[in-house]
């Protein structure tokens, strides 16, 4: 009675109750049961030969990849075909050296522009007098209207002018400032040596001359791009502020106190904004708050003193700046000591020589600190930490309209080697945040170093004010709170600008190095590159010799690095690229090239674009490519990205890797394991006979039809236009008609693709009704079944489709490098299965089947050399899964099944990525093609983590539409003019010649009333804005077989599923969809990350370092640096008195006329 009782307890009573759902669920009319794992095992091997068996063009093209049918079709073909063994460490070498070589003309050509540009500069009288009309210069933004002539280029992609370079002036900086045309007229000369180096260079791309005041040469002259507002300024841009001035620790101290609140508040926050903007990847970062006690803004970032200052990092900073809000009382020791003590544990990181700890960069240490004024100059800090060697330089800011005393903070900037400015009010910002960069370039400059890194602008020593003022006893008192001399305010060419005093210790070593900059795209329209920059000092006999004047700069495309892969020799999936030390790629196929917001290098690591970021074999292959190591490693098997970024596949490849002499990265070559042997094809352009194949000939195969489209490659080697690019092989018989000399032909592509096209014929025959194809497929016995298309993807870039109608289907396809068909069938130990995707529920019910063709050579594969497929309708996929299943079950004498005829009953094909192929869905025209979390999120809730498995990229840098575009709106850095124009109001000689430049630039009523005001962004009139992305890809796991039960509530359903060798799909069977179940629907596309998970991303990715490698001179002091120009305390002037002194200035005017 006792187990009698115990068998009827609560718990037992469940037990039954949930087996009862099972077994009932599992029976239906004629108690027929879902079939068990070994039935389903059964089905989908059945299922996935006679899929197989469908697509036979595989083993009719690898008779063409045969070494005796292709010693025959050299007789016929004039074509010799050889085979040669892969040596990738040759072969990565060889193309370092070819790249070392094309790089090597960029620096010779930038040494002597310097060299050059340094002459001018010394030996130019400066012109105390000069106005606008007295020189002549070509306004970049002007060029349009002034009907310049002008001629589009190939090389630029645009319209350009070789007599001269085109000038760019900030929208800020007015063009009459004497500095600014001094500046322009002595490098008018470096005209004549731009153009020598595009004569000698005839790939040489963009020049630039950008200055430290701010305006930019640029050769050609080419006209700037259209924007509804200009913020472009030289000097926030990464080649520039790498090429000026060595890189830094800089700890960012802001003032939150109560006195802030308002506008001086968000002057700070705004002016650390565009300090973050000077930073790059070589700098470490972080921000403090302080009043009466001092913290990290971010508590992303609080675990560590510093972060690297790449673009996520950099924008996390600026989302919890903004978040600041003003209380306390300020204690300047309080912030002070907490910055020192976090220099100090960060250089404690420096002996530790684990990967897990953040090394910075070692080289200046600077606190910046921004407050709206006190008394407190906290020199019992700075002398218990950074007195007598004053290793750390403090830059403070008076921020706001009416400040505080600021005495006390203009001694904490002179006592430490650094520099005191005022922003008060938001014009003022860009100019004031870069002075620091004038005092870290002083070191750069002592050191005369020419290392491209950054640029800095140095400030004159309170030089005489303008002989032209004509002011009361009252405003020349009021200038002297300044020292009597007011350059601060200006923006200048004067030799000791911000920048240069940044630079000055390395202009008095005089040492010069090239740098190559970050990759970023080009702000003119060619695309990703970097920039090669070399500093110019000012080396005349006024200097003080510690002064950079600016950058000279050469751009390289990364389109013209990856063009010297030897694709010839490593196959379409075999690939190259680039690091540089921080690990940085620059250049990678899966690199993002193109955003409408990558105003800012990607910072994109090689382990987050090889995708396997955790695979020990890749991060050692990092680790030894950024210490600048020649080697080659093992095979390794990791994941690989295809080219549309839907699917990954776990494939395996070597690796051979080397430095590239004279610059600071390093290259690697990819090459898939399969491939040990390229194939050569000897021909001479006379034995070439193309005639067969026009379809436009009587004599030719065109009444068959098909249709031959061709890669866009570079067949002809002077192709430098995209629409000069073949599309199909009427192009290329039109270009050999055009350009008959065979110098002008790559003829190793050439003779590729001549080969490729003599499977043409045998294809025809082979594809024709009653051909040989459909005599096979009959024999099968199974249901008589025809293809909709056949195609042949090859690697010497032939697509051969047949019906021709068809061929708009793989137009996208016809470049085998970039093309999802042929590299996932290649990366696929067996045929793959995909359908046609759309976002838009527009998919076409149809399934394609597409194998690789192995290339044999002594019964060995070395090879992949081509894909071929077919497609075909949905409902004839089905019919032959059906089919199949039927015949198991019959010569078995399954009777009591459930199958996927009966309602009921789903089943799914997945393909790797968990996209339908096929199934008994109501409506295929919606489904066939989507992810199965889209329509099935409980299956791919029993899948995920399984059979599949996840990986995930972000984007940083990329658009989405905007939830409210009225209200996209923020502080304005261009609507309020630069403080500088209201010291050149003070001058009588403004009003006779550039008051009506000031009319029509700067809106006078904001001039006067200072308030923060509200702009919109200069792409306002889109509907996108700024965002992060995620990428989510599926792919299937080594686990091959699953059995499930799922139970939502008072529902059961069984997940069976297995992995089907021959099409690397998986093959899924479940009972019906539960109600009950509320998983939520997945779709792997793109999607915006919200700011919250965006914050844990960043975070753990900060936390997480990896390592890097300091390739770069560091010039941080020098004994003969002069550190007593060191600011001066600046004039402010309330609204009243800004009135005042305009009705005084219109009183004189009207007084001398």
């Amino acid at each position: 009675m006792a187990d009698f009782r115990s068998f009827l307890s609560p718990s037992s009573l469940w037990t039954i109750l949930i087996l009862g759902l099972i077994v009932s669920s599992s029976l239906c009319a004629d108690d027929k049961a879902m079939p068990d794992l070994e039935k389903v095992t059964e089905w989908a091997t059945a299922v996935s030969g006679e899929l197989k068996r469908l697509n036979l063009l595989e083993s009719y093209i690898m008779s063409h990849y045969g070494s005796k049918v292709y010693n025959k079709l050299t007789i016929k073909s004039g074509v010799t075909v050889k085979t040669a063994t892969i040596d990738q460490p040759k072969l990565v070498q060889e193309m370092a050296k070819d790249l070392s070589e094309m790089l090597g003309k960029k620096t010779a050509a930038l040494r002597e522009t310097v060299r050059v540009a340094e002459d001018f500069a010394a030996n130019y009288s400066w012109n105390e007098t000069i106005r606008k009309e007295d020189i002549g210069y070509e306004n970049s933004k002007e060029l349009l209207q002034e009907n310049v002539s002008l001629t589009f280029e190939d090389r630029f992609e645009k319209r350009v002018n070789y007599n001269f370079s085109g000038v760019h002036i900030p929208v800020e900086i007015f063009d009459g400032n004497k500095d600014i045309l001094n500046g322009l007229n002595w490098t008018a000369a470096l005209d004549e040596q731009f153009k020598k180096n595009a004569q000698n260079d005839d790939q040489i791309l963009w020049q630039y001359f950008g200055s430290q005041s701010g305006f930019m040469r640029t050769y050609p002259a080419t006209p700037w791009p259209k924007k509804k507002v200009d913020l472009y300024d030289v000097r926030r841009q990464s080649w520039y502020t790498q090429g000026s001035s060595s890189p830094k620790d800089m700890m960012i101290l802001i003032d939150k106190s109560g006195s802030t609140h308002g506008q001086s508040l968000q002057l700070m926050q705004n002016a650390v904004k565009s300090i973050l903007d000077t930073l790059g990847e070589n700098d470490f970062v972080n921000i403090v708050q302080f009043a009466e006690e001092a913290s990290f803004v971010s508590s992303c970032f609080n675990t560590t003193p510093f972060v690297q200052a790449n673009y996520r990092n950099k924008k996390q900073l600026e989302r919890d700046v903004d978040k600041l809000e003003a209380s306390g009382q300020a204690d300047f020791s309080s912030a002070l000591k907490f910055a020192f003590e976090k220099f100090k544990e960060f250089s404690e990181n420096e002996n530790d020589t684990s990967d897990d700890k953040i090394k910075g960069a070692n080289c200046n240490k600077v606190i910046m600190l921004l407050t709206d004024g006190g008394t407190d100059n906290a020199e019992d800090i700075f002398e218990q930490y950074n007195w007598p060697n004053k290793t750390v330089r403090v830059f403070t800011y008076a921020v706001g309209p009416t400040p505080n005393p600021v005495h006390a903070v203009r001694w904490m900037a002179c006592a430490n080697r650094g520099y005191f400015s005022q922003i008060p009010a938001m014009g003022a910002i860009r100019a004031r945040v870069q002075n620091y960069e004038i005092v870290l370039a002083r070191d750069k400059a002592l050191a005369r170093s020419r290392d491209a890194q950054w640029t800095s602008c140095e400030f004159n020593t309170f030089r005489e004010w303008d002989k032209q003022l004509v002011y009361t006893s009252y405003l020349s008192e009021t200038l002297a709170l300044g020292g009597g001399r007011h350059d601060q305010w200006e923006i200048t060419l004067d030799p000791r600008e911000y920048i240069p005093v940044l630079s000055r210790p390395q202009v008095i070593k005089n040492k010069k190095t090239f740098e190559w900059g970050n990759i970023y795209e080009d702000y003119l329209g060619l695309g990703m590159m970097t920039t090669v920059t070399l500093p110019v000092y000012n080396t005349s006999s006024t200097s003080s010799n510690q002064t950079i004047l600016g950058v000279v700069g050469i751009d390289v495309t990364t389109a013209q690095l990856e063009a010297k892969t030897p694709f010839d020799k490593i196959g379409p999936i075999g690939y190259s690229f680039a690091i540089n030390p921080n690990g940085y790629v620059v250049f990678h196929p899966n690199l993002k090239t193109s955003g409408k917001y990558m105003t800012e290098p990607p910072n994109v690591d090689i382990l987050d674009l090889e995708i396997d970021e955790e695979n020990e074999e890749m991060i050692k292959l990092r680790k030894n490519m950024i210490n600048g190591k020649t080697g080659k490693t093992e095979t390794i098997g990791t994941l690989f990205l295809s080219p549309d970024q839907r699917y990954v596949s776990f494939d395996k490849a070597t690796y051979a890797y080397t430095f590239i002499k004279n610059t600071t990265f390093s290259l690697g070559l990819s090459i898939p394991f399969f491939k040990t042997k390229y194939f050569i094809f000897e021909t001479s352009f006379e034995n070439l006979d193309w005639k067969h194949v026009n379809e436009t000939s009587p004599n030719s195969l065109s009444g068959k039809d098909f249709k031959v489209l061709v890669a866009p490659w570079k067949y002809r080697k002077n192709s430098t236009k995209t629409k000069d690019l073949p599309f199909d092989i009427q192009n290329i018989l039109d270009l050999l008609d055009k350009h008959p000399d065979p110098d002008e032909w790559d003829m190793d592509m050439l003779g590729h693709l001549y080969w490729d096209i003599k499977l043409i014929p045998g294809l025809l025959n082979f594809t024709q009704p009653g051909g040989s194809n459909e005599s096979v497929r009959l024999s099968s016995k199974m249901v008589k079944i025809n293809s909709t298309a056949f195609f042949v993807i090859t690697s010497g870039g032939m697509t051969f489709v047949r019906p021709a109608s068809e061929a708009r289907l793989f137009e996208s396809q016809r470049d085998p490098r970039k093309s999802p068909l042929f590299t996932r069938a290649l990366h696929s130990k067996a045929c793959i299965l995909s359908a046609d995707y759309t976002n838009d529920n527009t998919t076409t019910s149809s399934v394609t089947i597409t194998c690789y063709v192995p290339a044999i050579e002594n019964g060995m594969e070395f090879d992949r050399p081509a894909v071929a497929g077919e497609r075909f309708d949905h409902s004839d996929i089905l019919a032959i899964v059906h089919k199949a299943i039927n015949t198991i079950n019959q010569n078995n004498g399954y009777r009591n099944v459930l199958t996927c005829e009966d309602e009921g009953v789903n089943c799914y094909i997945l393909d790797s990525g968990g996209f339908l192929v096929a199934g008994n869905v109501d409506d295929p025209d919606e489904w066939i093609g989507r992810f199965i979390g889209e329509f099935d999120s409980t299956v791919f809730t029993a899948l995920n983590g399984t059979v599949y498995s996840k990986v995930e990229q972000y984007d940083f840098q990329s658009t989405c539409e905007k939830k409210n575009p009225s209200a996209s709106a923020g502080f304005s850095s261009f609507r309020i003019p630069s403080v500088d124009l209201l010291f050149d109001v003070l001058n009588v000689g403004w009003w006779s010649s550039k008051v009506s430049w000031a009319l029509t630039s700067f809106s006078l009523y904001s001039w006067l009333i200072p308030d923060v005001t509200v702009y919109a962004d200069d792409d306002d009139e889109d509907q996108d804005t700024k965002c992060v992305k995620a990428f989510q890809q599926y792919y299937i796991n080594n686990k091959t077989t699953l059995e499930h039960s799922i139970f939502c509530k008072n529902c059961s359903r069984r997940v069976t599923a297995v992995y089907m060798d021959d099409m690397n799909s998986l093959f899924v069977v479940s009972g019906p969809k539960c109600d009950e179940c509320d998983d939520e629907k997945i779709n792997p596309l793109p999607h915006e990350v919200s700011p919250e998970d965006t914050e844990k991303i960043v975070c753990a990715m900060a936390q997480a370092p990896r390592s890097r490698l300091r390739s770069y001179a560091c010039y941080h002091s020098d004994d003969r640096e002069d550190v007593s120009e060191c600011g001066c305390c600046g004039l402010y002037m309330s609204w009243l008195m800004s009135i005042v002194m305009l009705l005084t200035i219109i009183w004189q005017v009207k007084a001398l006329h």
